[in-house]
């Protein structure tokens, strides 16, 4: 209940995005902001982190930030971190010449399944499941970049190596990403043999010349 004023002043916006790089490490950054109107103190907002990540340290190292959307002043913070404190929530694994990333979204932003979504003011909207969120200006992304091309992905939209997945829509299912990844010695090895393959095309076009030149 401590959370519905957040959600519902028009609005929360969650941003986080991971960077996987082909030797399983993550990177991320994000940020988190409400309306300066919805909030009187620092307190509001901790209880806003607390209540959201609860049990996470995903917001470890926040720093305090303000922004401007559109015509409103929101605050919150920004914060950044390596796949140690996502570690709860994001799992990847390579098998073969793939990357496989396993999300589960149902750690992230624990604490809104909680809510309860059956009050009138979201029957109003049309329904009462956590997407009408979306409806009052609610924002929850997560923008994942990947080794390589991806394959495919269970949610969200594809971009060449980069999945975009609306967490209000996929809050409390888990998310399966497949994308390709080149080991660095395998591109090494790719590269010299084009390289030797080249040079041998180049010798061998220079000899044949040559002789039609003396042939003449």
């Amino acid at each position: 209940m401590a959370l519905l004023p957040f959600l519902l002043c028009g609005c929360m916006k969650f941003t986080l995005y991971l960077d996987v790089d082909r030797d399983q490490n993550i990177e991320y950054h994000g940020s988190v902001y409400v309306p300066e109107t919805a909030i009187s103190s620092e307190d509001d907002l901790d209880l806003l982190y607390d209540g959201l990540f609860k049990g996470s340290d995903l917001l470890k190292d926040r720093v305090s930030s303000e922004t401007e959307i559109g015509d409103q002043k929101f605050k919150g913070c920004t914060f950044t971190g390596t796949g140690e404190q996502v570690k709860d929530f994001v799992s990847v694994e390579q098998v073969n010449s793939q990357m496989h990333l396993h999300l589960s979204s149902a750690q992230i932003l624990d604490n809104v399944s909680d809510l309860p979504l059956n009050m009138n003011v979201f029957e109003d909207k049309g329904g009462t499941d956590l997407a009408s969120l979306s409806e009052f200006g609610a924002e929850a992304v997560i923008e994942i970049q990947m080794p390589g091309k991806v394959l495919s992905s269970s949610h969200g939209e594809i971009n060449g190596d980069t999945v975009r997945i609306d967490l209000l829509e996929t809050l409390g299912q888990d998310v399966e990403i497949v994308s390709l990844i080149h080991k660095p010695e395998v591109d090494a090895q790719i590269a010299g043999i084009t390289g030797a393959t080249g040079l041998f095309c180049a010798a061998v076009l220079y000899s044949e010349s040559k002789h039609k030149k003396e042939g003449k």
